[in-house]
C-alpha cells in the first residue's frame, strides 16, 4: 500500500521512511470492494479523503431526465473528492462505485489536518490538489454546456490531440463508456460519429480514430 501512496498527488515528494512514520503516527482505516459496490451515495456527508490504493472506481451522476452521467473514473493512487472535504456544505457531489475489486485509503478530516501541520509538502500537495480539481471541474462544465453531441466528440478527441501531439488517436472509453460519459443513448453516440466520418471531420474504425480535418474539429470546439 504504501508504494500506492507513494503515487498518490497527496503524498508527493514525500519519502518513503516519512510515509511509514506518517502512517505509524496517525490513524487511518482501509477498506476493501466488490465490483458494483457503492463506496459512496451522492450527497452523504463527505467526512474522510479518500484514495484508491487498488482496483477502479467511478464517479457518477442522474441528470433529471433519468440519464447516467460518468463524471470520471478513477485508479489506483488517485484521490475521491477532495475539493468537498471542507466546504461548509460538505456533501458528496457524486455517488461512486467500485467497478472492479477495490481497495479505498481513508483519513478523518481531522487527521489530515493534523498531518498537514507536522509535513508542509503535504499541505503543499493538498492545496495543488484541490487547486487542480478546480481546473477539472471548470472544464467539465464547459463540456457539458455544449450544445450538441458532435461538439462534446470533438471537445473529447482535440483534448486528446493535445495531450498526445498526434492525429492518430484511440478512443479511451467504449461506445457505452463513452454514451455513458456524455450522457447520451450508444445509438445516438454511433450515429454522431457516423456523421463527423461522412463530414470528413475523421476516420474512425472501433477505438481507433484518425483526424483527418483539424480545423473542422476545432470549429466544433
Amino acid at each position: 500500500m504504501e508504494n500506492i501512496l507513494l503515487k498518490s498527488s497527496l503524498f508527493k515528494g514525500i519519502s518513503q521512511m516519512e510515509l511509514i512514520e506518517i502512517l505509524n503516527r496517525f490513524p487511518y482505516k482501509v477498506r476493501t470492494f466488490g465490483a458494483n459496490d457503492f463506496v459512496a451515495m451522492q450527497y452523504d456527508k463527505c467526512e474522510n479523503l479518500m484514495i484508491v490504493t487498488e482496483g477502479l472506481i467511478q464517479a457518477q451522476m442522474v441528470d433529471s431526465t433519468g440519464k447516467l452521467i460518468v463524471v470520471e473514473e478513477l485508479g489506483a493512487g488517485e484521490v475521491l473528492a477532495p475539493a468537498f472535504l471542507f466546504s461548509s456544505g460538505n456533501r458528496m457531489p457524486v455517488s461512486v462505485v467500485a467497478m472492479q475489486h477495490t481497495g479505498i485509503f481513508y483519513l478523518k478530516r481531522a487527521v489530515l489536518v493534523e498531518i498537514m501541520q507536522a509535513c508542509q509538502q503535504v499541505l503543499i500537495n493538498y492545496l495543488q490538489l484541490i487547486s487542480d480539481r478546480a481546473v477539472f471541474l471548470s472544464q467539465r462544465l464547459n463540456f457539458h454546456a455544449f450544445k450538441t453531441l458532435k461538439n462534446k466528440i470533438a471537445f473529447y478527441l482535440f483534448d486528446i490531440y493535445q495531450r498526445e501531439k498526434s492525429l492518430h488517436i484511440c478512443f479511451e472509453y467504449t461506445q457505452q463508456n463513452l454514451s455513458e460519459r456524455f450522457g447520451v443513448t450508444r445509438p445516438a453516440l454511433a450515429r454522431a460519429i457516423g456523421e463527423m466520418n461522412k463530414e470528413g471531420i475523421i476516420q474512425s474504425k472501433g477505438k481507433d480514430v484518425k483526424i483527418v480535418d483539424l480545423q473542422k474539429l476545432k470549429m466544433l470546439v
